[in-house]
C-alpha cells in the first residue's frame, strides 16, 4: 500500500466497491420489492420497509463476507507478486463470487442445484466488486496510468 494515500481513500474505494457489488446482485430486485414494501406501509404495516429494502440488506452482507474473505487475501497475494490489475480482481470476484455461495449453502444444507442460481447471483456481485475494487488498485493506489481498453483486448 502506498503510504503517501491517506487510509480513508482506501477504505472508501472499498465499500464503493461493495456497495457497486451489492447493488448488482440485489438492486434489480428493488422493482419488485419497493412498490410491495409501500404497498404495506400505505395500509399501515410498517414492516413493509424492511421488505422493501431486504434485498439491498442480504446482498451488501453477502458481498461484504465475500470482500473481505475472497478480495483482502487476493489483494495480498496480489500485491506481493506486483500483479494488481482490474483483469485479474474482475476475473477473481466473477469466479469466487459463483462458487462461494454455492459452498455455503452445501455446508449447511447439503449440496443441491438450486444453489446454482445464488451462484449466478454471487457472481455479478463478485464481478461488479472485484472490477472496482480492481480498478482503486490499479488506478487509484498504485497510481498506474488508465488504460481500460488494454485490460480486456
Amino acid at each position: 500500500m502506498d503510504d503517501t494515500i491517506p487510509i480513508e481513500n482506501h477504505i472508501m474505494a472499498f465499500l464503493k466497491a461493495t456497495l457497486y457489488g451489492a447493488l448488482a446482485s440485489g438492486g434489480w430486485v428493488w422493482i419488485f420489492t419497493v412498490p410491495l414494501g409501500l404497498f404495506e406501509v400505505v395500509k399501515g404495516e410498517w414492516g413493509g420497509l424492511l421488505i422493501a429494502i431486504l434485498p439491498l440488506l442480504v446482498s451488501g452482507a453477502g458481498t461484504l463476507a465475500g470482500m473481505f474473505a475472497l478480495a483482502m487475501p487476493i489483494t495480498a497475494v496480489l500485491q506481493a507478486f506486483d500483479a494488481e490489475t482490474r483483469f485479474i480482481y474482475s476475473w477473481a470476484g466473477l469466479i469466487g463470487g459463483f462458487f462461494a455461495p454455492i459452498a455455503v449453502v452445501a455446508a449447511f444444507f447439503g449440496y443441491d442445484r438450486s444453489a446454482l442460481a445464488l451462484g449466478l447471483f454471487g457472481a455479478l456481485a463478485g464481478w461488479m466488486a472485484g472490477m472496482h475494487w480492481g480498478d482503486w488498485r490499479q488506478y487509484g493506489a498504485l497510481g498506474k496510468a488508465n488504460r481500460f481498453a488494454e485490460d480486456f483486448a
